[in-house]
């Protein structure tokens, strides 16, 4: 899928999905791919099978083993 701006207050990619997205959210949890502008105000959640490319903010962040960041983070 592959959008402008996507709002939503929690958002969850499952493993296997794929969102290319400039995306504002509360609280999201990558289990998938991400591919975009990302800014989380609560949480950002990658799972260990989940990887995130591009630029995120975040009010928390959490990593499980495994899951993969490519790209400038910053803690908001």
């Amino acid at each position: 899928m592959q959008s402008e701006l996507i709002q939503a207050r929690d958002l969850e990619i499952a493993e296997g999905g794929v969102l290319k997205a400039t995306t504002q959210v509360e609280r999201i949890v990558v289990s998938g791919a991400f591919e975009g502008d990302l800014t989380a105000t609560r949480e950002l959640v990658v799972a260990r099978t989940g990887q995130l490319t591009g630029t995120a903010r975040y009010g928390r962040l959490v990593v499980e083993e495994g899951g993969k960041i490519v790209g400038c983070l910053e803690a908001r």
